[in-house]
């Protein structure tokens, strides 16, 4: 049915990203960056000024005429987008790590080893206070992303509002 179709073709997809990875990490960086500029070239991709983010572009953007280089925002975004992403795998490996400890105080205090049950529940608090501050980051993090994102568009926003203010004075 349509739902095998599209698993199918999820998976095709998934090996064909593996395949790509695979050979990104065989690429020297020499290799890298002939890379990196046949996408810019291409308009394929876009980098920061910096030149520290480039962003690839799926939709094949032609270059002529296309905003070739990301702005600031665009380059910020990015970066809390990943470190959000980073800290969301520490919280998951905090929390595995603290379901781990409980698992060993547990099996500890059946074998009536109460100051190794104690030192493991000890170990699990502070994973679980780390997971805490995980999540207190990330929540800032998120916040920061949506700040921009609604500055981005209010300046969208006033962009209009001065050329129909410009195309009103013409009329």
């Amino acid at each position: 049915g349509p739902r095998s179709s599209s698993s199918e073709e999820g998976s095709s997809r998934d090996r064909r990203r593996r395949r790509c990875a695979a050979a990104l990490s065989r690429m020297g960086a020499a290799d890298v960056d002939l890379l990196a500029l046949t996408l810019l070239a291409s308009g394929r991709a876009a980098a920061s000024r910096d030149g520290e983010v480039l962003a690839l572009r799926p939709d094949g953007i032609a270059a002529t005429g296309s905003k070739r280089t990301l702005d600031e925002v665009d380059a910020a975004l990015f970066k809390l987008r990943g470190t959000a992403r980073d800290t969301e795998r520490r919280m998951e490996s905090l929390t595995l790590r603290a379901d781990e400890a409980k698992v060993a105080a547990l099996r500890a205090r059946k074998t009536a080893s109460k100051s190794i049950a104690a030192s493991h529940m000890r170990r699990r608090r502070l994973l679980l206070d780390e997971a805490d501050r995980c999540a207190s980051t990330l929540l800032n993090l998120e916040g920061a992303s949506q700040s921009l994102e609604r500055a981005r568009n209010d300046r969208g926003i006033l962009e209009c509002y001065e050329l129909a203010r410009g195309a009103m004075k013409k009329v």
